[in-house]
This record gives C-alpha cells, sequence and structure tokens, in this order.
C-alpha cells in the first residue's frame, strides 16, 4: 500500500509526544512492506534533530519532503483565523497554499492509496481531497485545552476557552468525514466520538524498558 503521511512536525524519537507516535507509526508501516511518503509543513526551519530524523526517514526508503511556512503568512493566518467561527487558531496557522500545491503534487505523482495525517493541523491543506483519509488524533486537543484553561491568565483564559470548544467542533467534523480515525486513550475518543474514533492504546519498547530491579 503505498501511505503519503503529512505532518506539521518532524516525527522523530526525543520529542514531543505527537512526533514521537508517528515516528513510531511510520516505521511500523515501512517495516510492515508498505510504501510511504512523508511531508512536513513547519512553522521553522527544520532543528539539527529535525535534520537527523529525515535522514533517517530516508536511509530506511520513506521520502521526505520539507515547506516552512513564511512568518508573515503565519501572522495573516492568525489574524484571519481569529474571525472564523469554524477553524481552530493552531489549525489556521498551518494553512498554506504552497503546502496544497506540494500535498497535491506528490499526491498526483506518488498516487497514494490513502492519506495519513498527524493531529487535526494538516487538514486545512487536504481538505477536498478524495483520497481515503486516516487522522491519528493521539489525543483530543479540545480536551487538553479544557483541562488547562483554568491554569492560564484571566487575560488568555477566554481564548483558551475559545480555541476548546473550536477544537472539539473541528475534531468532531473530522473523525465523520474521515475514513478511520484513532486516538491513544478513550477519554479522548469519548471526547471526539466514541462511536467513530477509536482506541489505539501506546505501547512499550519491552526491551529498553522493563520490570527488573538491581538485584533480581
Amino acid at each position: 500500500m503505498r501511505i503519503l503521511a503529512i505532518a506539521t512536525r518532524v516525527p522523530q524519537l526525543d520529542a514531543k509526544g505527537d512526533q514521537l507516535v508517528a515516528y513510531h507509526r511510520l516505521m511500523t508501516l515501512i517495516r510492515n512492506g508498505h510504501q510511504v511518503e512523508l511531508i512536513c509543513c513547519l512553522i521553522s526551519p527544520p532543528s539539527a534533530s529535525d535534520e537527523a530524523a529525515l535522514k533517517h526517514f530516508l536511509s530506511v526508503g520513506i521520502g521526505c519532503e520539507i515547506l516552512v511556512i513564511p512568518k508573515l503568512v503565519q501572522a495573516y493566518n492568525l489574524f484571519s483565523t481569529l474571525f472564523s467561527s469554524v477553524i481552530p487558531l493552531q489549525s489556521g496557522l498551518f494553512r498554506s497554499g504552497a503546502c496544497q500545491r506540494l500535498i497535491n503534487s506528490k499526491i498526483h505523482k506518488f498516487d497514494p492509496d490513502l492519506l495519513y495525517i498527524v493531529l487535526f493541523r494538516p487538514y486545512v491543506n487536504v481538505s477536498g481531497n478524495d483520497k481515503p483519509l486516516v487522522v491519528d488524533f493521539i489525543d483530543s486537543v479540545a480536551l487538553n485545552y479544557e483541562r488547562t484553561s483554568h491554569k492560564r491568565s484571566p487575560l488568555l483564559r477566554p481564548i483558551f476557552n475559545l480555541e476548546a470548544r473550536r477544537s472539539k467542533r473541528y475534531e468532531q467534523e473530522l473523525a465523520r468525514y474521515a475514513d478511520f480515525s484513532f486516538v491513544v486513550a478513550e477519554d479522548d475518543a469519548k471526547n471526539i466520538d466514541p462511536n467513530r474514533v477509536r482506541v489505539l492504546h501506546n505501547g512499550v519498547d519491552t526491551a529498553k524498558f522493563s520490570d527488573k530491579r538491581d538485584g533480581a
């Protein structure tokens, strides 16, 4: 199967949770004989660790393309998304005509059997495509905002609450549209749509982490 993966951060080890989960997903796909191509639409230039991760992907047969969204485009996106009643800020931030063109070009050349997006952020650049869509929500962004908004300053709290509401609607809409979607915990599935979102729990590397104790 040919799979086009689209992310807004470079999947890799020793990084944020979504990057770590996506890294293991992609490596599992390639080990199982699938053809995988990766597009990363970023808001900052690749770091040294990003470059190392991309080099590793290339070494195992995962083709990679990077696009960095200019700061002026990001600023415009944030401003315009503030007046949207639908798109969350963190998704609108990644809206990019250049990214859309790169994805469409890759779809034309690679002809993937499905699109695999990491988190809901890339969806803003792939909506309207007729390819089967798999969404790895990993967790519910809306639930994260709901849980942490009370910890924010009074000035920021309304923005966090707004983002939580928008994110929940957006996640639910995307879960209805996607051919398959999943998260890593039951609470996240319940917050999005327990009838449409499946739970794929995180695994444990038993070679790296064991229950042995010193002297055992």
